[in-house]
């Protein structure tokens, strides 16, 4: 799960969003509010790979065990290892909300406006984009500064608006190729790259020759301008070395290395498994910061492929049982994998040295918490906590594991948390995470959240919701989230403020349904963006709770305390 300045790390790691449409695979009682969804591919986020991990038979604490899938057929008598069957991934259904260090900014398909909301004044701006603006992007800069890329579905072309330190508005117009819908943003804000992502088009809309192969090559320096190039089949991911030279798009061929210039151009394409034509929908691929090294995972394979990015070359690396989910630190100089079978009862967890300081697995450091069995985890972004889960069958029980010596030692322990985990995310700095469940057992809340702790003298919280959690937010430093809720049969719609070091929550009822939560940092205030005809969004105070709902952007953005 995964895929910067330190203006930018801050921004990406405060903001989280949930697109509805993914929401109806959680199959609870209300499509539109189940849980949350699942997608084959979350780099989300972020950074390192995209998970995808596996479950079968879910240990229970004390000895116990349910079954979950083909499970029952662990322990047979000459039987050999099963691997897990692959979990929902979570992680990759959130994306990083339109905001930048003092605005939200937020694009009407319909009017082919964009509205600019200052969370320090709660004034409102529109500026004109082209025509059917859909997917918008912030833009890095300078430190009085924002903007933000906007991709025009019906006019094959993006807007660039920038905001200036006395507060004058720009606009400029730059073509794309037809059909883009996703960016992907270099950590200075020089480059951008506008593909298109197949996971955002309904499955029917695609023919099989539907490669979806053009992206394009944005650069935004003194003469902005855009180049249109070719890369493998179905693009899945777009990163960029910090370096900025390169960007490397995970495709289903490969890798395809895009050399950034005046004259941007295609200059390989890396194979990243010994069989091209394995099946690249169960391929997790991580990418290390540099951009030098790309790691690979396979669904129901023991081993990890290591490839270099600049020669082509890859090893393979035995880690001795099936691996269900592979995590990079945000540095790239540790990958967290997760190992086990059908039969395994406990989580196991390997951290392995990148570059590799060899293959022999025997010599990675390995933490382990018995009696819990877990196919995902999600690594704080420091590397030193790790929350293991399983998703594949109804679990409620995690794994924490945390390290303040590079995985020297570690403190473990499993926690019940009562009701069946979905996703859980770990704060951007801190010893806290949160956890995202469906209903538990004979209760009659409609979902549940938990507020975790890595410290062993604080037991988890547990909070039984109205509505089931659809997205959240931390704020830079990890002391604060919100977390959106939503039940559109019901109509209830809420938003959780939390401060984290003391696992405190208070619930704020909202007017309509949330669409996405996500944080202004240099503004501290959280914000949750609401289905509205007219546009609407509350913002929350996170020193003090206080709230504020603007509605009807279009109509200068009057404000309903």
């Amino acid at each position: 799960m995964t895929e910067n300045s330190e203006r930018t790390a801050r921004v990406g790691f405060a903001l989280g969003l949930v697109y509805l449409a993914t929401l109806a695979a959680c199959g609870a009682a209300d499509p539109e509010a189940s849980g949350v969804g699942s997608d084959a591919d979350f780099g989300g986020s972020s950074f390192g790979g995209s998970g995808g991990g596996s479950a079968g038979t879910v240990g229970v604490p004390n000895g116990g065990t349910a079954q979950g899938g083909s499970a029952g057929v662990a322990g047979g008598a000459g039987m050999p290892p099963e691997p897990p069957r692959p979990e929902d991934e979570i992680e990759s259904a959130f994306e990083a909300p339109v905001a930048t260090d003092r605005f939200v900014w937020t694009a009407n398909p319909e009017s082919g406006n964009v509205a600019l909301i200052d969370a320090t004044t709660f004034a409102v701006r529109l500026a004109q984009a082209g025509f059917r603006p859909t997917t918008v992007a912030g833009l890095p800069g300078a430190e009085d500064e924002d903007g933000a890329l906007v991709l025009n579905e019906g006019s094959a072309d993006a807007t660039v608006l920038r905001v200036a330190a006395d507060g004058e508005l720009s606009r400029l117009m730059l073509e794309t190729h037809a059909g883009a819908n996703a960016v992907a943003v270099s950590p200075s804000g020089r480059w951008a790259i506008a593909w298109s992502d197949a996971t955002k088009v309904e499955a029917a809309a695609l023919d099989p020759t539907d490669g979806l192969q053009d992206v394009t090559v944005i650069d935004l320096g003194d003469e902005p301008s855009s180049t249109t190039l070719s890369v493998g089949y179905r693009p899945s991911r777009v990163v960029f070395d910090t370096a900025e030279e390169r960007a490397l798009v995970v495709t289903e061929p490969g890798l395809s290395v895009i050399e950034l210039g005046g004259n941007s151009r295609v200059s390989a394409l890396v194979e990243l498994t010994d069989n091209p034509v394995d099946n690249p929908a169960s391929r997790d691929v991580s990418i290390t910061p540099d951009g030098a090294l790309a790691l690979v995972r396979v669904d129901g394979s023991t081993k990890l492929g290591v490839v270099d990015v600049a020669s082509g070359d890859r090893q393979s690396v035995e880690l001795g049982d099936f691996v269900s989910d592979l995590d990079l630190s945000a540095d790239g100089t540790a990958a967290y994998a997760v190992i086990g079978s059908n039969q395994a009862t406990e989580s196991t967890l390997l951290i392995i040295p990148i570059p590799l300081e060899s293959t022999d697995a025997t010599t990675f450091r390995r933490a382990v918490v018995p009696s819990v069995v877990a196919r995902s985890v999600s690594i704080s972004p420091d590397g030193a906590l790790a929350l293991m889960y399983s998703n594949a069958s109804s679990n409620p029980y995690l794994a924490v594991l945390s390290s303040d010596d590079g995985w020297e030692s570690s403190a473990t322990r499993a926690l019940d948390l009562k009701a069946p985990v979905r996703a859980v995310f770990a704060a951007p700095e801190g010893p806290h995470g949160i956890a995202f469940q469906d209903t538990a057992p004979m209760s009659t809340k409609r979902g549940a959240f938990s507020l975790i702790s890595a410290q062993a003298n604080r037991a988890p919280k547990i909070i039984g919701t109205d509505a089931p959690p659809i997205a959240v937010a931390f704020s830079p430093d990890g002391a604060n989230a919100v977390i959106a809720t939503r039940d559109t049969m019901l109509q209830r719609y809420g938003v959780y403020l939390v401060h984290l070091e003391h696992l405190e929550e208070t619930l704020i009822t909202l007017p309509s349904p949330p669409l996405a939560a996500g944080m202004v940092p240099l503004a501290k205030q959280a914000f949750v963006a609401q289905a509205h005809p007219e546009g609407r969004i509350t913002f929350v105070d996170l020193e003090n709770g206080n709230f504020k709902t603007l509605t009807g952007f279009e109509l200068a953005g009057r404000v309903v305390e």
